[in-house]
């Protein structure tokens, strides 16, 4: 396979997030309750966005997931992130990251960060990210 210019990929992956996420703010019509009480109990229980990242990568799995790990720290000290997934999605090569934003300020402060930009380069992506925005209804568990 053909590896992409990483400048490019890493533009695109900026001009995708923030664009996925203008969007979202658009096609967002939900009234917020009344009661600013369950509006902060809410918002304390469950997160508000979940980021879903799709990747092809060039690597093995073994050496994806090493680089994963190596850069887990940078992803636990993210204000604002919940939690990470990271998984094999269905082809060789394929796998994905599911980031549970607390708000939407928290991811727009890591879309516009350094670490997005490094990510074409450390996981070998040989393809432009997939990125889709999903605001959390409720949750069934704690």
């Amino acid at each position: 396979m053909r590896a992409f210019n990483t400048a490019a990929v890493s533009s695109l992956l900026l001009f995708l997030l923030v664009g996925c996420a203008e969007e979202q703010q658009r096609d967002d019509h939900t009234e917020a309750p009344a009661d600013t009480d369950a509006v902060a109990e809410q918002s304390a229980a469950v997160p508000a966005l979940l980021q879903v990242v799709k990747i092809r990568s060039s690597l093995s799995e073994e050496d994806l997931l090493r680089t994963a790990r190596e850069r887990a720290e940078l992803f636990r000290e993210l204000p604002g992130l919940l939690q990470k997934y990271y998984v094999r999605l269905g082809e060789e090569g394929e796998y994905g990251g599911f980031y549970f934003w607390e708000s939407r300020e928290a991811m727009m402060n890591f879309r516009e960060s350094d670490l997005p930009k490094t990510m074409p380069e450390a996981y070998r992506l040989t393809e432009p990210p997939r990125v889709e925005v999903y605001e959390v209804m409720f949750q069934l568990r704690e």
